[in-house]
């Protein structure tokens, strides 16, 4: 997955009119956002998490790559959601 960066998915999540976190009155009020790969793959780590906060006025973000995993139900089989 190409690189994301901070602003492009604060765009996005204001689009989607979900809620971001821009106070830095505290320390670590964490934005949490997991973005899917176009085509994702299970077991392969294609699909990008982040995890961006402001604090003293400056931007924090990690980013680090995720994999989907199928889902099991309670009664063993397994699908993808």
């Amino acid at each position: 997955m190409k690189d994301v960066a901070r602003q492009d998915i604060i765009a996005a999540l204001d689009r989607l009119g979900h809620s971001v976190y821009r106070s830095d009155v505290t320390p670590y009020n964490l934005n949490i956002v997991g973005i899917r790969a176009a085509k994702p793959v299970i077991n392969e780590f294609n699909c990008l998490m982040t995890v961006f906060w402001k604090y003293e006025g400056n931007w924090n973000i990690y980013k680090m790559q995720m994999t989907q995993f199928t889902w099991i139900t309670l009664d063993g089989q397994s699908y993808e959601p």
